[in-house]
């Protein structure tokens, strides 16, 4: 909560620093700019950074830091601090802000539990599609996941919770499919909730739930709870996150 969308560079550079730096950086990408700032000014300014943290979270931020960057080699480390930075929705920030406060990645077992859920959560998708389409299915969507980039090792490797879109994605579709609207909207929800672009997702049940009103004059009822479970899990995953980063400043930044 203390980073929000434009702190994280100067704040990982200042702990960095902190804690005998590693990084060969003079300069560090701005999030509010995408400009590229001189660390000179950073700590030029290092007590305002500091300042958004109590002093024992600052503690345990640079503690964090301070494990994460032996386990890069230096110039890896060095190119951290000029990529173009987070940019989940505060929903997703929220909710998983709560499971990384649960455990430390200085820690094996918490390390390696946060680690661990994108290949539960892909698991879980493949026997979804088992239950509402078949082995068929679930076999040519593992082919998918194991020859794609997004998936490889190479993309996932380190992250926490990349593929949890896809995999709502495809719970929402399944419950769909085996009539289970409710469950299918809040999946659909929490996936939109993770990335914001699969409210695309949402444009085909829209169009048959419109498609069928213009027709019938009435709602489906399926796809009525489906989008009013879509609308509710959404609705409370923007209440929480509001009230985990106090107020809505945080979604102004976001976009």
């Amino acid at each position: 909560t203390e980073l929000g969308y434009y702190r994280q560079y100067e704040a990982i550079w200042l702990a960095d620093h902190d804690t005998g730096l590693r990084s060969t950086a003079t300069s560090v990408r701005s999030l509010r700019t995408y400009d590229m700032v001189p660390t000179a000014a950073l700590l030029a300014h290092a007590a305002d950074i500091r300042s958004t943290f109590s002093p024992e979270r600052w503690r345990e931020f640079c503690e964090d830091i301070a494990w994460l960057k032996i386990q890069l080699p230096a110039p890896r480390w060095t190119l951290l601090t000029e990529d173009h930075g987070h940019n989940a929705p505060p929903t997703w920030t929220a909710a998983v802000g709560v499971l990384t406060n649960l455990f430390s990645i200085r820690g094996d077992v918490g390390r390696w539990c946060m680690l661990l859920i994108d290949p539960a959560l892909l698991l879980l998708a493949l026997g979804a599609l088992v239950w509402a389409y078949g082995f068929e299915a679930a076999a040519l969507t593992a082919v998918l996941l194991g020859t794609h980039y997004f998936f490889s090792w190479g993309h996932l490797k380190g992250t926490l919770i990349r593929t949890d879109f896809v995999a709502f994605a495809v719970f929402a579709i399944c419950c769909l499919k085996k009539g289970r609207p409710v469950a299918a909207g809040i999946c659909a929800a929490m996936a939109v909730c993770s990335r914001a672009f699969p409210v695309f997702f949402l444009l085909g049940p829209l169009v048959v739930l419109v498609g069928r009103y213009l027709r019938e004059r009435r709602l489906d009822p399926m796809l009525a709870r489906f989008f009013l479970a879509c609308a509710a899990t959404a609705l409370a995953s923007t209440c929480y996150a509001v009230f985990r980063f106090h107020g809505t400043a945080i979604f102004s930044d976001w976009m």
